[in-house]
């Protein structure tokens, strides 16, 4: 099996919406099986007005999820897949990674997709989501009935 030098993967199809309070962290866990450089992130979701999006990118460590690479975004609004920008990670074959984002600066709306979901990753096994408000530790709580829908761009490590 050989791997594509570049890869762009949706996660979740766009099956209903709902409202995420300012302050939470919101994404998708993957448990990867084969070593990838991240190089872009996208969470499908509605910003009525500015807010601050921190991407962040935790690793799964005993009963927790400790965040690796956190990049802060200022001044985003808009609708549809909004983007980290540019971001070089490496993910590790054998790791669970929860691929997050928080809001700052008021609310948001998300998407998100409901089991059964619509395939894995082309890196890994999509295992569901986090909900849960922002810390740079969070607990390894992963909700297995739903996916926040999002884009995942990766290249070889």
């Amino acid at each position: 099996l050989k791997c594509a030098k570049t890869a762009a993967d949706t996660l979740g199809v766009a099956e209903d919406a709902l409202t995420e309070s300012a302050g939470y962290v919101i994404g998708d866990v993957v448990q990867v099986g084969s070593a990838r450089k991240l190089t872009e992130l996208q969470m499908n979701m509605v910003l009525a007005a500015p807010r601050e999006l921190r991407w962040v990118i935790y690793e799964q460590s005993g009963a927790n999820f400790v965040a690796r690479l956190d990049k802060v975004v200022s001044n985003v609004s808009g609708t549809g897949f909004l983007s980290s920008g540019a971001i070089a990670y490496t993910l590790k074959a054998g790791k669970t990674y929860l691929f997050a984002v928080a809001i700052s600066g008021g609310n948001s709306i998300a998407y998100y997709d409901t089991a059964p979901f619509n395939g894995n990753a082309s890196f890994g096994t999509t295992l569901g989501r986090v909900e849960s408000g922002y810390s740079s530790t969070i607990g390894a709580y992963i909700d297995t009935s739903y996916l926040y829908q999002m884009k995942m761009t990766t290249e070889l490590p």
